[in-house]
C-alpha cells in the first residue's frame, strides 16, 4: 500500500469535495480516501497494482476539478492558497482596525491611538513577507508593497515627529490617518489581485 497527498484544484464547495472522497474511495484498491477541503488536499492510500495515479485523476477530472501530482508543484500550490487565505483573514483585520481608527475623531486622546493603530497596521502588513507570521508561506514582495510601505512609514515618522514637538494635533491625526488609509488600499489591492489569479489557477 501506497500513501500520498495531492493537491486538488477547482474544488468550489465542500458537497464537490465530499463527491470526490466518495468516488475515489470506492474504487478497487483504494484503502483510504480523506479530502481537507479547507487545505485543497486529498491523502490517498491504495495499491498501485490494482490502480494507477493517473486513473485517480481522471476521476477527478470527470467531476470538473484536477489533481495536481507533482510534488514541486504541489508545493506552490499550497503556498499560493496558504497566501490567499492569510491576506483574506488579514484584510478582515486591515479593515475592523481601521474602523477602530475612526473612533479617533472622539477620542481625547486621537493622535495617540492613531499613532498606535499606524504602527500596529505597518507591522501587520510587513509580517506579511515574514516566513514565521505569514504561517510559513512564502510571500513575492511586489512594487505596490514597497510604495505602499515606505509611504505608510514616511507618514507614521512625521507624524511622530510633529506629535513629540507639539504641533497642531489635527495636523498629527492627518498623518497617521493617512498612513492607515494607505496599508487598508494595498492590502485590499493585494487581495483583489491574488484572488483573481486564485480563481484561475486553484478555485
Amino acid at each position: 500500500m501506497e500513501k500520498k497527498v495531492f493537491f486538488l484544484l477547482k474544488v468550489k464547495t465542500k458537497i464537490k469535495a465530499r463527491w470526490i472522497e466518495h468516488i475515489i474511495k470506492t474504487q478497487i484498491g483504494v484503502n483510504l480516501a480523506i479530502v481537507n477541503y479547507d487545505k485543497r488536499v486529498i491523502l490517498i492510500e491504495f495499491d498501485a497494482k490494482l490502480i494507477t495515479i493517473q486513473y485517480i485523476r481522471m476521476l477527478v477530472r470527470s467531476l470538473g476539478c484536477d489533481m495536481v501530482l507533482d510534488d514541486k508543484e504541489i508545493r506552490n500550490r499550497q503556498n499560493q492558497l496558504g497566501n490567499f487565505l492569510v491576506l483574506k483573514k488579514r484584510k478582515t483585520i486591515f479593515f475592523s482596525i481601521f474602523l477602530i481608527s475612526i473612533l479617533g475623531f472622539f477620542c481625547p486622546f486621537y493622535d495617540w491611538l492613531l499613532f498606535v493603530v499606524s504602527i500596529l497596521m505597518f507591522v501587520l502588513y510587513l509580517s506579511l513577507f515574514i516566513y514565521v507570521s505569514n504561517k510559513h508561506f512564502v510571500r513575492s514582495f511586489g512594487f505596490i508593497d514597497r510604495i505602499g510601505l515606505l509611504f505608510s512609514f514616511l507618514f507614521i515618522v512625521i507624524g511622530a515627529i510633529k506629535m513629540f514637538y507639539f504641533s497642531d494635533s489635527k495636523v498629527v491625526f492627518l498623518y497617521f490617518f493617512i498612513s492607515i488609509v494607505i496599508i487598508q488600499l494595498i492590502s485590499f489591492y493585494r487581495w483583489i489581485e491574488e484572488k483573481k489569479i486564485a480563481e484561475i489557477d486553484l478555485l
